[in-house]
């Protein structure tokens, strides 16, 4: 069965990733989040973990070491999966997998989830912007002028707005739309927020700035604490100033104005007639608002409720009958497993035995002082001949040498040896700041950037640390919660410095970083745990000279020159024209050829457009004998009652 859906006249496909997610995509009716309900209020057996979507899957599956979850919203991890890393591949675990609520919620299709309008590199996005920019029923002219004007894409029939700005009748365009504008012609969020321009009264347009609404319009009847200030006709909109859009910000893209007005719609309904919800007991009912949350999003670090009291529950999350739950040591909350248990304050480790090798005298004390020959030592005592510079200690965006040597020529930075980059938390500009004042116990950047081992020792779980230092707080959060529209830091501190700029460290923009914003993700980066092994062998100086003196030149007889041949392919969107297929050149006969969709196992049709009905097993087995060889058979067989049919069947061999 395929659920009818109306996208706005999009060309973009339903991904069965995009049912039941909280936000509408269907815009004649929402049936994508039409029986969702059960899954909110569903809870599983004291035997089983409960799913952030609602999910229930075996307990002993629940963080069981797996790089991917079981959970299709991968809540039973708290790291981030790779999947943004391997779109390409059609792996099992990406195709079967929902995007993580903490997340990027834009479904890329193929496992990587990205933030609304951010790029996905397989183009998807690209479909995305398409149907936002299509003309409806707005006159050409008026269209064209909307189009560029937005900066929803570069380019109107067949030109670039670049071009387009250049020709002396862009302002006339302008000026033919009617008194009040909608654009685009469909909904920007949740199937009902809207953006209402009054085109005749812009003056002095700035063509590189993105045209900001001058009303937000939307549902009344899904946000009721959301008080109009303007109507036009049945629209009820309010002023952009009203919704986070600051006419005297200046707005670069069209991803920044729709960020700014995010927040303002969280505590909204997702549909109609949901007022009753607030009757099941499983529920949490949110103040001054009709929408209701299952109790178990409480404490999950995201706001459902628009006066972020889901977030401030901090007795009621301890009440919920959920073991996963767990509660930092100078805390009264009890935080969703969601949350990384690395925001606890770091404990030091009591157990010589639990502390690896890598860790000692790396500058970052892991043990408890312990008294000998009446003298505390730790795991730094003694460390003045240790080599800081070493194969665990290279690169690793952290200064284990006090003149910060072994992060030398890692990255391409503007400061010289011997200094770091700095951000003035005070104006926000970049400096060097001396090697004497690394470390020195005096925070002088914003985030701490030179007092990492603060939040270094609150995190060691798979390498990960968050590494910005919220100011006067023992709070540290990772870089992909810098500049992403909400307040993690007491101080806003960690949203203060970003002006328009939304998502500063989402690997997709690693090159449109500007130097600032370099130096203050690469604080909270990934730190992979290097082991000793051959591979990393060769980072040791040879102990051998070898001189080659005979060196043989082969002569490059011919050269072979590959011609760039312009073809309908060199079209972004004919990447998706077989949706997750491949569009290749298919022999038909020796003298004829066509193309076609070749389709992966999951999808079907000429155009790759359905998803197979399919059922998806993992099967977890556990041996008592590590050096047998073993065969296991999987049959796949329908049962009717009369007759049994095989459907499929495979067979795994293990080697050990």
């Amino acid at each position: 069965m395929h659920i009818k859906c109306d996208r706005g006249g999009s060309p973009l496909c339903l991904d069965w990733r995009e049912v039941c997610n909280g936000r509408i995509d269907c815009l004649d009716g929402g049936a994508d989040e039409a029986e969702c309900f059960e899954l909110e209020v569903n809870e599983c057996n004291e035997d089983k973990y409960r799913c952030h979507n609602g999910e229930c899957i075996p307990k002993e599956f629940w963080e069981n070491g797996d790089i991917f979850g079981d959970c299709l919203d991968n809540s039973d991890i708290y790291y981030e999966h790779n999947c943004n890393n391997v779109y390409w591949i059609s792996r099992l675990e990406c195709q079967e997998h929902l995007c993580r609520p903490n997340e990027g919620q834009f479904s890329c299709g193929d496992g990587q989830c990205v933030e609304d309008f951010q790029a996905c590199r397989n183009g998807r996005h690209i479909l995305l912007a398409e149907s936002m920019s299509a003309q409806g029923n707005l006159s050409q002219t008026c269209w064209m002028a909307m189009v560029c004007l937005t900066k929803i894409i570069d380019h109107v029939v067949g030109m670039s707005c670049k071009q387009y700005f250049e020709s002396s009748y862009s302002s006339a365009h302008l000026y033919s739309c009617e008194s009040f504008t909608q654009f685009p012609i469909i909904s920007i969020l949740q199937g009902h927020v809207r953006f209402l321009y009054h085109p005749k009264n812009i003056l002095n347009k700035n063509f590189k700035l993105a045209l900001i609404p001058d009303y937000v319009c939307y549902d009344n009847q899904l946000c009721k604490f959301l008080k109009p200030t303007f109507r036009n006709g049945n629209d009820t909109c309010r002023h952009n100033y009203e919704m986070g859009l600051d006419p005297n910000i200046t707005y670069h893209n069209w991803k920044s104005m729709v960020d700014s007005i995010k927040p303002y719609f969280r505590g909204c309904l997702t549909r109609n007639n949901a007022e009753n919800d607030s009757q099941h007991l499983s529920l949490y009912h949110c103040k001054n608002s009709s929408k209701s949350i299952s109790k178990h999003r409480i404490i999950d670090g995201i706001s459902d409720c628009h006066l972020n009291d889901d977030e401030q529950e901090f007795e009621l999350s301890c009440l919920i009958n959920n073991a996963s739950r767990f509660k930092c040591s100078n805390e009264i909350m009890c935080r969703s497993p969601l949350i990384s248990r690395d925001i606890c304050p770091f404990e030091n480790k009591h157990n010589l035995d639990d502390l690896a090798f890598q860790e000692i005298c790396d500058r970052n004390e892991q043990l408890l002082p312990i008294i000998i020959d009446g003298r505390n030592h730790t795991d730094e005592t003694d460390c003045e001949h240790w080599q800081c510079n070493n194969i665990y200690t290279r690169c690793d965006k952290f200064w284990n040498c006090p003149d910060g040597t072994d992060e030398e020529n890692c990255t391409r930075s503007i400061c010289p040896s011997h200094s770091l980059s700095c951000v003035s938390p005070f104006n926000y500009t970049l400096t060097c700041l001396s090697a004497d004042q690394v470390s020195d116990g005096i925070i002088d950047c914003l985030g701490a950037a030179d007092e990492l081992q603060y939040c270094r020792t609150q995190s060691h779980a798979f390498g990960i640390y968050h590494g910005f230092r919220c100011f006067n707080d023992t709070t540290c959060v990772g870089s992909s919660y810098l500049c992403d529209s909400r307040r993690h830091c007491r101080h806003n501190d960690d949203e203060a410095f970003c002006g328009d700029r939304r998502h500063i460290c989402h690997p997709s923009i690693v090159h449109n970083r500007t130097n600032l914003e370099n130096a203050l993700c690469d604080i909270g980066d990934l730190k992979e745990q290097v082991i000793f092994s051959f591979e990393t062998l060769p980072l040791y100086p040879s102990t051998e000279n070898r001189m080659i003196n005979n060196i043989t030149e082969w002569p490059i007889e011919q050269r072979h020159i590959i011609q760039d041949i312009k073809t309908k392919f060199d079209d972004p969107s004919w990447a998706w024209y077989c949706n997750h297929g491949l569009y290749a050149r298919f022999r038909v006969n020796e003298h004829n050829d066509t193309y076609r969709c070749f389709c992966p196992p999951y999808y079907y049709g000429d155009r790759c457009q359905y998803q197979n009905q399919r059922v998806s097993l993992t099967l977890r087995l556990t041996s008592f004998d590590q050096h047998s060889i073993y065969t296991i058979v999987i049959f796949l067989i329908s049962d009717d009652g009369d007759q049994q049919e095989l459907n499929s069947y495979d067979q795994v061999t293990y080697i050990p």
